[in-house]
């Protein structure tokens, strides 16, 4: 990215006559950054300001329903990137008009709003998305989350990492239960201070270490990990810190015939009971 160097560049490329460029001007009142803030403080009922900083915090404070704030915080960053795109395009010659800016910016709002909200939008323009985020209503459901012992000849192994800091001080925990849901084995151990991905690899490997040495077979594994199950079915890569973890857990499913599945937290509270 190039940097704002005054001294290189001197008078702006924003006005109809030039003026001397300075961030502020840049930023918030040449001629091109006014009209692109007063389009979208327009639909967001707030006022231009002389200054940057306080133009900022007016967007930060606006008030109004989970998703308003948080799309609202974000659109002064998403204005003064374009805007820096547009300066930086024209300093080495290209075309960048203020409809394209405006443009621009609608379109990385649109993107950040379905990917933060996990929607679909047939909505392109600011003032449409605002008055739909504003008329928002936000929906409540719920499940009831019960464990389920095992099938005959079957056991059951809760398994959980937690780790204060990410990195910091960890422990791992496992329980096994049998196919009557009574209470075979629980364990719960220090590690040595990593990241929580890390330890809940390290409860997986001390639940199977037991199931070999005790005989234990046929052995369903839940964590409430998401991504510690995903990468021992293959469908994750498994990052270099637990590539080791994993690589020993795979030898160990050679010789333990275990089935890996995902737990929501609730369902997994005896094991996070165990964790020292």
């Amino acid at each position: 990215m190039n940097s704002w160097n005054s001294n290189i560049s001197p008078n702006c490329r924003c006005c109809s006559v030039p003026e001397r460029e300075t961030s502020e001007h840049l930023f918030q009142n040449g001629e091109v950054a006014r009209v692109v803030w007063q389009y979208f403080n327009g639909a967001a009922g707030i006022n231009h300001l002389t200054y940057l900083k306080q133009s900022i915090r007016k967007w930060w404070d606006t008030g109004g329903n989970a998703r308003v704030k948080v799309v609202f915080q974000v659109v002064p960053m998403i204005i003064l990137w374009v805007l820096w795109k547009r300066r930086n395009t024209i300093l080495h010659g290209g075309i960048y008009s203020t409809k394209k800016s405006i443009r621009d910016a609608n379109d990385i709002i649109r993107k950040l709003i379905v990917c933060r909200f996990k929607i679909k939008w047939d909505i392109y323009q600011w003032s449409d998305m605002v008055v739909a985020l504003e008329g928002y209503i936000p929906s409540y459901s719920f499940r009831i989350v019960r464990w389920s012992p095992p099938s005959d000849n079957w056991f059951e192994c809760n398994t959980d990492g937690a780790s204060r800091g990410n990195p910091g001080p960890s422990s791992a925990a496992f329980c096994i239960r049998d196919s009557l849901g009574h209470l075979v084995v629980a364990k719960g151990i220090k590690i040595q201070d990593t990241t929580t991905l890390v330890a809940g690899a390290r409860a997986i490997r001390e639940c199977m270490e037991y199931c070999k040495v005790h005989r234990v077979f046929k052995v369903i594994i839940e964590s409430d990990s998401i991504a510690m199950v995903q990468i021992l079915e293959g469908t994750w890569k498994a990052p270099w810190s637990v590539v080791l973890e994993v690589d020993y857990i795979k030898k160990l499913r050679r010789t333990v015939s275990a089935r890996v599945q995902h737990s929501l937290l609730e369902g997994n509270t005896l094991a996070d009971f165990f964790l020292t």
